[in-house]
């Protein structure tokens, strides 16, 4: 917890200087860590948590764009596969969390609900930069008219 806090810390610092893109990387990195430690807590690969890949490519995608994204897919396809044949290895720790069934569903359900979140961001900002393409093809139209 103390170490998110510190992270926290660090990185509105490098926000105020205009770091934003290094955050974002940064920020990234962190969420596929916690991601990745996560899984391999609650269970490997049948842990709920497998689906915050998918928040990371997201998150990845808006935060950095297409290229990140990609890198952190093909990173968490490559950690999926390692999850895969070090399970089957039987080098996986015993899981140090149980999950119940109520919390496999909450899990999940976060996982749905961060998931929603990102689209509806990528959504409104894409909406967004629609319409003001929108409006300068209307003022340079009403600038050739006259």
């Amino acid at each position: 917890m103390l170490f998110l806090i510190l992270v926290t810390v660090i990185e509105l610092i490098a926000l105020h200087t205009g770091k934003v893109r290094a955050v974002a990387g940064f920020a990234i990195l962190i969420l596929f860590t916690i991601t990745v430690v996560l899984v391999v807590i609650t269970g490997g690969l049948q842990s709920p948590e497998v689906a915050g890949f998918i928040v990371v490519v997201l998150v990845a995608s808006l935060l950095s764009g297409i290229t990140m994204a990609v890198f952190y897919a093909v990173l968490g396809l490559l950690s999926v596969l390692i999850l895969y044949f070090v399970t089957l290895k039987g080098m996986l720790p015993v899981s140090l969390v149980q999950l119940t069934h109520i919390v496999y569903s909450f899990v999940i359900l976060i996982n749905i609900i961060l998931i929603t979140a990102v689209v509806f961001f990528m959504l409104r900002g894409t909406s967004r930069s629609l319409q003001k393409v929108r409006i300068k093809e209307q003022e340079a139209q009403n600038s050739n008219r006259a």
